[in-house]
């Protein structure tokens, strides 16, 4: 069962975090993060239904647990260079992919990049370089990560 093993995931997550964070500004992250809630079965559905789209099973039995991450769990990943962070990286709630979702706009790959470059290119994501078909589900910092989820 998804839901099952998404739980035992997350409280493995749980326990990660509690041995990693350390300073008092994560801490005070990581206590709000304890606090998220999950949505329903029902809000679920309502989601699906408006961008018509059918989520895997354990994407929907995570945000049953919690709606979206809210915390930046960059604090378990390795830092690319020595001395650097890595970025954060945070799962939407269902309101903020709403949000994000209302202000998307379509980019064409043509405007940013050479033929030769666009050949090279997944042919599943071309022509485009955002798609309003694309849910943004998470935020790398300041940038977004958009994915497809397909019917």
């Amino acid at each position: 069962m998804p839901e099952q093993r998404i739980y035992e995931l997350m409280n493995e997550l749980d326990m990660l975090l509690e041995e990693k964070v350390q300073d008092e500004e994560n801490r005070e992250l990581l206590e709000a993060y304890r606090e998220f809630e999950g949505v329903t079965n029902e809000q679920l559905d309502a989601f699906e239904q408006e961008h018509g789209i059918r989520l895997p099973a354990d994407f929907r039995a995570f945000y049953k647990r919690k709606n979206g991450s809210g915390y930046g769990f960059h604090v378990l990943y390795p830092s690319l260079e020595e001395g650097r962070e890595s970025e954060p990286f945070y799962l939407l709630s269902l309101e903020k992919i709403q949000k994000e979702q209302s202000t998307l706009v379509e980019n064409r790959m043509d405007d940013y990049f050479t033929d030769e470059e666009i050949r090279e290119l997944d042919p599943r994501i071309k022509p485009y370089l955002f798609q309003k078909k694309w849910v943004t589900f998470g935020m790398l910092w300041r940038w977004l990560t958009v994915s497809d989820v397909r019917l």
